[in-house]
């Protein structure tokens, strides 16, 4: 029997409400932040489900990605307070599978999205939408792919600011006769992948998962990652080759920095060896024991 896959479409949120044992906006918004839940993600509307995917889950405010795309999901996760009344209708007139849920709960719709996976055997599962916002939710995000049972886990941010702007000349001033200066700020999408004991991951373009393959994450393919950083949430013994920092069977203690900002040899901007530029040696992370996180 073929591995089943899912993708998860959460709402992109950066604020959320609930208090202590209150997990309901984990990974959730306000009802006024999700209004605009399916603007957020339009960069993901060429992403087509089928056949990449056996299974898709709309996390509250995520269905109305789904409803923006005339995509009916199989399952629906959440207390759908920031849906409109359009799309609730719409969601409850559909095939989907609904499982509605009170605020006041102790766990997130995400791990509830997670556990819905587990139920359906489902092996490996691609989530939008769930990092950014909160760092305090992020962390939570990040915990509950950490603990899920689910044997591929890849975590696929929306696109934002690097934090930094490229000078680009676009001319000279009139009168001045001097050079304008344009700052354009430079946008990155990040993916994040779970790696766990006896796993490994090599960056080779023919080798691309579902998400990297039907959509174009980057207009460039895996092969042209530059840099990557390998981080454990409770430690992890991990071996990385084919970069600038390579570890062989390493202790990573928990968020260490040690895989911090690792670069590919094929893509450093420092002098290597003319034999392994040209042969683009594959750069492999392998994890021999505890789980890791592989951020690209």
């Amino acid at each position: 029997m073929n591995a089943l896959s899912a993708l998860i479409i959460c709402p992109l949120a950066a604020t959320s409400v609930g208090g202590a044992g209150n997990a309901g906006s984990t990974d959730g918004a306000s009802s006024a932040a999700n209004i605009d839940d399916a603007n957020n993600l339009a960069e993901f509307d060429q992403l087509s489900p089928s056949p990449a995917f056996d299974f898709t889950v709309a996390v509250d405010g995520g269905a109305a990605w789904f409803y923006a795309q005339d995509i009916v999901p199989h399952f629906a996760v959440g207390d759908f307070d920031s849906l409109d009344r359009k799309t609730l209708k719409w969601l409850e007139a559909s095939s989907a599978k609904i499982k509605r849920v009170s605020s006041d709960k102790e766990f997130s719709d995400l791990e509830l999205a997670l556990e819905i996976c587990e139920e359906q055997n489902v092996c490996s599962a691609t989530i939008i939408g769930a990092i950014g916002g909160r760092l305090d939710h992020q962390l939570c995000v990040l915990g509950a792919v950490n603990r899920s049972a689910l044997s591929e886990l890849t975590l696929v941010c929306a696109s934002q600011s690097a934090g930094k702007s490229q000078v680009q000349n676009v001319g000279k001033d009139e009168g001045s006769g001097q050079n304008k200066n344009q700052n354009q700020s430079e946008s990155y999408r990040q993916t994040i992948r779970v790696l766990r004991e006896g796993q490994d991951f090599t960056f080779d373009s023919s080798k691309s998962s579902p998400i990297d393959g039907s959509l174009a994450l980057d207009s460039s393919s895996l092969v042209d990652v530059k840099t990557f950083s390998v981080i454990s949430l409770q430690g992890a013994v991990v071996s990385i080759s084919g970069s600038r920092w390579d570890l062989d069977h390493k202790k990573l203690e928990p968020l260490s920095s040690l895989g911090l900002s690792n670069e590919r040899w094929s893509n450093s901007a420092t002098s290597i060896p003319a034999t392994t530029a040209n042969s683009a040696t594959p750069t492999t992370i392998t994890v021999h024991e505890g789980t890791a996180l592989l951020l690209y």
